[in-house]
């Protein structure tokens, strides 16, 4: 059977949600499935070494062709990611154009297609692969327009609002649904009334990474790390500004990463808040050598429309999760759920503060355990590529 592989990200783009879902192409494809991915030329986190290592190959006007591991990687030519919104929704339809032309003419090379919904303009592909190609979509749903931009201000409801959710009801009723939450589920079945089949699949760690070494933990590092983008959606803002009302002077948090709002977030630093631009693996895992807690932030305006990735990557660390979100959200549930750390709402303070009071070596080691163990089984890739098999089927 022969699968194609859509995704706004890919390798050699050095960004998490790219290498989550090579992890996913490669896992299907070493099940016997011939798969073919088709994504973006590098346009996040272009890393030369990664591109010398799995070289872009002219094949055809603005189309590459690359190799990654046994699969055949083409990539349409898009620009380095805008952060100004009307650039980057003129970049989304420019780079759906193009994949909806190239799809056309290569519809006799697949037989179902796997969709990651990033961007939200994605469904137009759904619905043109479903509709015209007449192919069995699978389509993985990973954030849920128009309500997170809805629900951060960033779009009126209306004009844009109503048709984009007819256009996605639309899309996903037309394809099986893949979402990575149940509250997510949950509000499609009971909210956008969608009827069509919808499996939970929940994201994992694409990366091997080093784990917390527990026996050796014998006091608490009062050092908090974020580590991932910096956006509306992160609600970063509010979490400096909270951490700088509950810190007795005794804790500093650090940020890494980037994004659109890099640059104001950089001016929140101070003597107990170090800010830090992108940093290679290695350096990551160097700063993140002797981290306990790490931060996983969601600004209170979201609860089931997203869920973040770099939960995963976290856990497979084994550290001891600082959840600073919305307490009805899909985040706050699963860490409370799993006992991976600690919900503290966006704004409490006093929570905040008493947190950083009463945390000490003993809790930390025990989810760490916990961290370990859960990321591999329940939440590891092979759980995942094991459930996306299923639906390929």
């Amino acid at each position: 059977m022969k699968l194609l592989v859509h995704s706004l990200t890919f390798p050699p783009d050095n960004i998490s949600t790219g290498k989550l879902v090579s992890e996913l192409a490669n896992g299907i494809s070493n099940h016997g499935y011939e798969v073919t991915v088709l994504a973006s030329t590098p346009q996040y986190n272009p890393d030369k070494t990664a591109e010398k290592e799995q070289p872009l190959e002219y094949f055809s006007k603005n189309i590459f062709k690359s190799k990654y591991k046994n699969i055949t990687v083409f990539h349409i030519e898009s620009n380095v990611r805008s952060y100004t919104k009307a650039k980057r929704a003129m970049q989304w339809l420019s780079y759906h154009s193009s994949s909806i032309k190239f799809l056309f003419k290569r519809r006799k090379s697949f037989d179902k297609i796997l969709i990651f919904s990033y961007p939200p303009t994605m469904n137009l592909v759904v619905i043109f692969c479903s509709l015209i190609l007449k192919k069995k979509v699978i389509y993985s749903l990973w954030e849920l327009y128009p309500e997170v931009a809805l629900n951060l201000g960033e779009l009126t409801r209306g004009l844009v609002s109503k048709p984009f959710k007819i256009l996605d009801n639309y899309a996903l009723k037309r394809s099986s649904v893949v979402v990575n939450s149940n509250e997510l589920k949950n509000y499609l079945v009971n909210n956008r009334k969608v009827k069509s089949s919808i499996d939970v699949i929940y994201h994992f760690s694409p990366e091997n990474n080093e784990q917390l070494e527990i026996d050796s933990i014998d006091g608490l590092n009062k050092t908090i790390v974020y580590a991932g983008n910096f956006g509306k959606p992160q609600g970063l803002d509010s979490l400096i500004e909270t951490f700088e009302k509950s810190n007795d002077g005794t804790w500093k948090l650090e940020l890494i990463g980037n994004g659109a709002l890099y640059e104001e977030i950089k001016l929140m630093e101070s003597d107990c808040v170090n800010i830090y631009p992108y940093l290679t693996k290695n350096e990551l895992n160097k700063k993140l050598q002797d981290t306990q807690i790490m931060v996983v932030s969601l600004s209170n305006k979201l609860t089931m429309e997203g869920f973040p990735g770099k939960t995963f990557d976290y856990l497979s660390r084994g550290k001891y999760i600082l959840s600073y979100s919305n307490p009805n959200s899909a985040l706050a549930n699963f860490i409370n759920g799993h006992k991976l750390g600690i919900n503290i709402s966006p704004g409490d303070d006093s929570s905040l503060k008493k947190f950083m009071v009463d945390i000490h070596p003993g809790e930390v080691v025990d989810t760490s355990k916990r961290a370990i163990k859960i990321s591999s089984s329940l939440f590891s890739r092979e759980e995942a590529v094991s459930k996306y098999l299923e639906l390929v089927n």
